[in-house]
């Protein structure tokens, strides 16, 4: 007779070791999770069971025994420094990456203040490529297998997520005619007349624009029958939020047109880092244009990917927030938290699980084209193992583009071909 119940013991009980122990068993290996509070009871019990601790102190018994080498997931709040010697506790590393502990105590940060991913364990041991809270699990898998061959496993069906931040929707038009004349003014200073041709080619109704892309996509998404995010920067116009004024018709008509078939998310602005009123009234300017839809955003992608640990996550929390997007670098390809399925946001601070949903990405279209200065058929090769690794472990691929790379021009030139790859590797 097969079953899905799974008995765990260790000492001292923590909140760590349960939401670790939960994530890796119950939702990535679909198995039933008991606790004994005693280790008596835990003994004489006929389930299939798990003993967690230190090797000195296990018991005689035909229980598997896992050892507990790190003392990450007793230990309270953050410790400097961080032991990164795991060993064979898989548990200690998996808490590790979920939790992203070494991004709180992680000193140096690049110009936008974010933690990179060259300065990751995962980049620095080789493993960021590979999602290794699915390998940690898998291995509990079959050693599982072999001590209780009746114990029965889930299936996770692999799927394909594509996002997408729209920092401007359109790069000629409804700007206003104050930042049409610095526009056009600027071509000219520069001598860049392929340029303002363009643009007065664009406003005047004679090309489309080439960053209104938004047709093309949907062709795309019915072909695959994908379910993607569109995330709208919505905030005040700065250095770094070039985006459509908030008010402007048009980019609220267009929001309301991709709202009626895909879901849609905030793009908090770049200085909404500042602070939480700002983080809170972009969010009331989208759920405004939404009002007729009765839609209520919950879902976030942080513009430039700023993330600072717990601060981020708190003020997403208390703004209504409870799905995140933003886990993944600017900088390298890979596996962030080391895992492809949504998870819980630990709050290790204050030693809690929270309701923030935590959703990763593996590749954005700028890491590939500007960071890695990847030629087109650099990066589709660049890509393949990622979406092979996260089919294999039954993942959600999920990939961030802009709009604007997938204009054909400039730079940009040749990344549809690239997108339109790996959306068929993926898909």
């Amino acid at each position: 007779m097969r079953h899905s119940n799974l008995l765990f013991y260790t000492y001292p009980p923590t909140t760590r070791t349960r939401y670790i122990v939960d994530f890796i068993f119950t939702n990535l290996l679909g198995i039933h999770v008991l606790y004994a509070d005693k280790e008596a009871d835990w003994l004489q019990s006929p389930l299939p069971k798990i003993w967690y601790g230190k090797v000195d102190n296990a018991p005689k018994t035909e229980g598997l025994i896992v050892a507990q080498h790190h003392s990450i997931l007793t230990e309270k709040g953050v410790n400097r420094p961080v032991n990164l010697h795991f060993e064979e506790d898989g548990l200690a590393h998996a808490f590790f990456e979920l939790s992203r502990y070494e991004e709180y105590i992680a000193k140096n940060r690049d110009i936008h203040g974010r933690f990179t991913g060259v300065q990751s364990h995962a980049f620095k041991k080789g493993y960021l490529h590979r999602p290794i809270v699915h390998e940690i699990a898998e291995a509990f898998k079959q050693k599982l297998s072999q001590r209780y061959p009746n114990l029965s496993f889930k299936d996770i069906k692999p799927c394909f997520l594509p996002t997408y931040d729209i920092d401007a929707a359109w790069r000629y038009t409804h700007k206003g005619w104050g930042r049409n004349f610095l526009a056009i003014s600027r071509d000219i200073l520069k001598g860049d007349f392929k340029n303002l041709r363009t643009r007065m080619q664009v406003q005047q109704g004679r090309v489309e624009d080439p960053d209104f892309v938004f047709s093309y996509l949907d062709k795309l998404h019915q072909n695959y029958s994908l379910k993607p995010i569109f995330f709208w920067l919505l905030g005040d116009y700065g250095k770094y939020d070039i985006n459509i004024a908030h008010d402007n018709g048009h980019l609220q008509d267009l929001i309301r047109e991709i709202a009626n078939q895909y879901e849609v998310g905030i793009h908090p602005s770049y200085r909404s880092n500042q602070a939480a009123s700002i983080l809170k009234m972009e969010i009331h300017r989208l759920n405004q244009i939404l009002k007729s839809k009765s839609i209520e955003i919950t879902s976030n992608r942080q513009h430039f990917l700023k993330l600072t640990l717990p601060e981020t996550y708190r003020r997403l929390l208390a703004a209504g927030i409870t799905n995140d997007y933003t886990m993944g670098y600017a900088d390298q390809l890979g596996f962030r938290a080391g895992v492809a399925i949504p998870f819980n946001w630990y709050d290790i601070e204050n030693e809690m699980i929270t309701d923030l949903k935590i959703h990763s990405f593996q590749v954005m279209d700028v890491t590939l084209q500007q960071y890695l200065k990847l030629s087109p058929q650099e990066a589709i090769e660049a890509v393949k193992p990622l979406i092979a690794s996260t089919k294999r472990f039954g993942g959600t691929f999920t990939t961030l583009w802009h709009n604007s790379s997938l204009s054909e021009t400039a730079e940009w030139r040749g990344w549809r071909a690239v997108y339109e790859t790996i959306i068929q590797m993926a898909s």
